[in-house]
């Protein structure tokens, strides 16, 4: 069955949907925890989050969708989300599944949401997935040489314009440092998958300073970053689901 749930965390509510929950989930069962991207909900774009949701619970595994705290259904206002509390917000969903579930646990993490799957698995699990993951953004680079403008979002707090989105200042103080605790990790012994497009610009520099640290990549001949064509979305989730299948062999 699918479960909608909610999570307190510092006065603020996660909300989330657990797709394939079950009380008495089977000894193999793999339960996946869903990280979308810098702006993205818990149905992600093209709904690929609720597709593969609905194919791992017709084989026998679950899904775990949910919104970072800032964006979508739950609380907060996006000029206060940060890399940090996109983590924190993930390690609670992590407690939920373990308490409630027991089973064998994967995160996946799509586009920026890679950088929140790494780190949240370097501590809890062996295993991720990870769609297009954008681990170095250029465009979330501050020039110190230039003057920051700051602006004030329609609830009064301030912020700076990137990429055609209001980031909070913390996000950008606290940007270096999250980038350095991904460094520390680099040389991961975990099982991953990386599924790349073709012709996805947005992850050149990642490629050239990461690939060489996964386990098994696969690259769409073809795709963009969101893998937007039916066709390559089908390879997607093809691929994802035959993995996930593998571990719980």
């Amino acid at each position: 069955m699918d479960k909608l749930f909610k999570i307190s965390l510092e006065d603020r509510f996660i909300y989330g949907i657990w797709q394939g929950f079950s009380n008495t989930p089977k000894d193999n069962s793999i339960t996946v925890i869903y990280c979308p991207g810098i702006n993205a909900e818990k149905s992600e774009v093209h709904r690929m989050g609720v597709k593969l949701g609905k194919l791992l619970k017709e084989n026998g595994h679950s899904l775990i969708r949910f919104d970072y705290r800032g964006l979508g259904l739950s609380d907060g206002h996006f000029s206060e989300m940060t890399n940090y509390t996109k983590l924190e917000d993930t390690k609670e969903i992590y407690h939920m599944a373990k308490k409630n579930s027991g089973c064998n646990i994967v995160f996946l993490g799509f586009s920026d949401g890679a950088k929140i799957a790494i780190l949240a698995a370097e501590k809890f699990v062996k295993n991720f997935v990870l769609w297009s993951p954008l681990l170095v953004n250029p465009s979330l680079e501050t020039n110190s040489n230039r003057r920051i403008k700051i602006l004030k979002d329609d609830f009064g707090l301030p912020v700076i314009p990137n990429i055609g989105l209001g980031f909070g200042i913390k996000y950008f103080k606290e940007e270096k440092r999250f980038q350095k605790a991904l460094l520390k990790i680099k040389q991961f012994q975990k099982k991953t998958l990386v599924i790349y497009g073709e012709k996805d610009e947005f992850v050149r520099k990642t490629r050239s300073e990461w690939d060489n640290y996964f386990k098994e990549v696969i690259e769409i001949r073809g795709a963009e970053h969101i893998f937007s064509n039916p066709d390559w979305e089908n390879i997607v989730l093809k691929r994802t689901l035959e993995w996930v299948g593998n571990l719980s062999k």
